[in-house]
């Protein structure tokens, strides 16, 4: 399945806003599938700002039973400078949040975007904002991947097993798709 295109269920507005990003994010998704994939599956633009790309630049690789770290391939991902008016909030955020997350969220909060994180301190910070930005997470997105893609069960434990080596990530048990993720991710 790795590096197919898989097509949205239903096709959304070309008006509809881009999907960002922070680096556990971009981390998890990329080490699913090629964020072009993603993108696709998703039916949304995919952005990160430009501290995020810079952080996220490896994800490991299992070749013939060891592990090999390979660059991230950013291709499909759309990459953002901070504009002058999005920067005092991201200096503001960054004094309690990893670059990344603070640049991320202050791009988001000012351009009405969603943010794929599964860092719980950006994602608390992000709901106190004022207008919140809505958070969603690796697994969340991964499950709306499987489910427009209408994937077999064995693809769908492929998809997450990339994800479990390549970025190292499992969703922890407070994670709204935890039991999701489990009960796809064990052989069968």
């Amino acid at each position: 399945m790795h590096g197919v295109l898989i097509e949205p269920v239903t096709p959304l507005p070309d008006d509809e806003p881009p999907l960002a990003l922070d680096a556990c994010g971009l981390l998890n998704l990329a080490a699913a599938m090629p964020l072009e994939d993603v993108a696709a599956a998703v039916g949304l633009r995919l952005i990160c700002v430009r501290q995020v790309a810079d952080e996220a630049l490896y994800l490991e690789h299992e070749v013939d039973g060891a592990i090999e770290r390979r660059p991230v391939n950013l291709g499909g991902l759309d990459i953002l400078v901070l504009e002058s008016e999005e920067l005092a909030q991201y200096v503001s955020l960054a004094a309690t949040l990893d670059d990344g997350e603070a640049a991320t969220l202050a791009a988001a909060q000012r351009r009405g975007w969603s943010v794929v994180t599964d860092d719980r301190k950006a994602s608390r910070v992000a709901r106190q904002l004022d207008p919140p930005v809505t958070i969603r997470t690796s697994a969340s997105m991964l499950r709306l991947i499987a489910g427009r893609g209408r994937l077999a069960v064995p693809d769908i434990r492929d998809l997450l097993r990339r994800v479990e080596v390549g970025a190292n990530f499992r969703p922890p048990p407070s994670d709204p798709d935890f039991v999701w993720w489990n009960e796809h991710a064990m052989p069968t």
